[in-house]
């Protein structure tokens, strides 16, 4: 089993989903391979922080009224099935017909809305601009540890605010920023070095944007994406946020939420 099979089977690893054939398999693969047992460590963090903060809360009363409405429009369908069934036999040809134009329409409608609205890769390419910028592939625009003159900088450069976080009394330095492009879109740039970790920051307008589907975090009542990845934690706050961007490091994902509830203006 190689490194992409091990990553693709690995949530479902960690919730022992697999059968013991398979899960020998990757147990094996990981024992050998330092790059995905330490992605496999990295999602038994993320899984434990998880359950630490989970708040279990019962089903609200309507949330409940309206399955069990939905399970009796399921069970009143099935007993439709003997009356469709007799309508197939009897005129098998036409309603073959129409079942087969309704199929076409339908998935060109699904195809349609998502050419219209494509995923924004925000999570994969802030990982990419990351890990580039660590392996010396771009440089910054603006190289300065002063967020306001780090803000002012991206104020003519950008149609949405920009306020850089500040992280009073932890040794994280700002180095600066650049602005960069992700699928036609403006999107601010900054890196932070702390003692151990390191930080990329990319702030950039959500309105309208399809973001793919990730795990969600809940942490003292909010809401995060993440993303994992490489050994990095990448987090997206969205717009219920006080600014909305997404955060990439390699420190631990408990950690990282609660250097973000630190910083200055609040991200959380």
């Amino acid at each position: 089993m190689n490194c992409e099979e091990v990553r693709e089977y690995l949530l479902p690893f960690i919730d022992q989903e697999l059968n013991k054939k398979v899960s020998s398999e990757i147990e094996t693969h990981l024992h050998f391979c330092p790059l995905c047992s330490r992605e496999f460590k990295s999602e038994k963090r993320i899984e434990s922080a998880i359950k630490k903060k989970m708040v279990r809360d019962p089903a609200p009363l309507v949330l409940r009224q309206k399955l069990i409405r939905q399970i009796d429009r399921l069970e009143t369908r099935s007993s439709l099935w003997p009356v469709l069934s007799s309508l197939f036999q009897s005129r098998p040809k036409r309603i073959f017909a129409t079942v087969a134009v309704l199929a076409i329409i339908i998935g060109s409608f699904y195809i349609y809305r998502t050419v219209r609205t494509p995923y924004f890769p925000i999570f994969q390419e802030a990982l990419n601009k990351h890990t580039s910028f660590l392996a010396g592939g771009f440089s910054l625009e603006i190289a300065s540890s002063q967020a306001e003159e780090v803000s002012h900088w991206f104020q003519e450069k950008v149609d949405f605010p920009v306020s850089v976080p500040e992280f009073p009394g932890e040794e994280i330095e700002l180095l600066g920023g650049k602005l960069i492009r992700i699928k036609d879109q403006d999107v601010v740039y900054l890196f932070y070095r702390g003692e151990e970790y390191d930080f990329s920051f990319l702030i950039h307008d959500c309105t309208g944007v399809r973001l793919p589907r990730v795990r969600s975090v809940e942490v003292h009542g909010q809401k995060f994406d993440v993303f994992t990845s490489q050994g990095y934690n990448v987090i997206h706050l969205d717009d219920d946020h006080e600014m909305p961007c997404t955060i990439v490091s390699d420190m631990d994902l408990q950690l990282l939420l609660e250097l973000l509830s630190r910083a200055q203006p609040s991200l959380v």
